[in-house]
């Protein structure tokens, strides 16, 4: 069951999934904040935290990736068989956990302290 948790969580905000969108290099992260907190809007690029790959901003924004219905399918089913529904504040608590692993990466990369 601990393979099946770490399946639905997304790797920037250590958070369940809301809106899993996949990147062209097959990597999928939450659509908001996560996503848009990876967006290059000067380069209209949006780099992959996991394997580095630089991505074009579809025209319409990053909501506009498609969303990997397979990870949205999982979702649903666990909670079909769990009951278990999202916390509404979980995304207020996204945000936060995703400023807050962006700041610790920023700060392991630059050695020094970034502004968030």
């Amino acid at each position: 069951m601990e393979q099946f948790e770490q399946l639905l969580t997304c790797c920037v905000c250590l958070d369940r999934y809301r809106i899993p969108k996949l990147l062209p290099c097959q990597h999928s992260f939450c659509m908001e904040p996560c996503m848009e907190g990876l967006v290059d809007y000067v380069r209209r690029q949006v780099k992959c935290p996991e394997c580095r790959a630089e991505h074009r901003i579809p025209y319409n924004g990053v909501q506009a990736f498609p969303t990997n219905v397979t990870l949205q399918r999982f979702l649903e089913l666990h909670i079909e068989i769990t009951g278990e529904l999202p916390d509404p504040t979980s995304v207020n608590s996204c945000l936060n956990k995703a400023a807050e692993n962006l700041y610790t990466s920023r700060q392991i990369h630059t050695n020094k302290d970034i502004k968030v």
